[in-house]
């Protein structure tokens, strides 16, 4: 039983492990143009989420 469980649960710890868009952009920002820069990034992007949070389930028809 547990080797038919072995490509869902990698495939799940996967997914879970990986870096979403934003954390790749803030990476990415603060290695090009510098801590700042990344700093300014990372407070409109905590700004901005619970605005757009509450918008999804009625997108998805919930």
């Amino acid at each position: 039983m547990l080797t038919s469980l072995r490509l869902p649960l990698t495939c799940t710890a996967a997914l879970v492990a990986s870096p979403g868009p934003a954390t790749l952009a803030i990476a990415d920002t603060s290695m090009k143009a510098g801590r700042r820069v990344g700093l300014a990034l990372v407070l409109g992007s905590l700004v901005r989420k619970p605005f757009w949070s509450p918008r999804l389930p009625r997108a998805a028809g919930r």
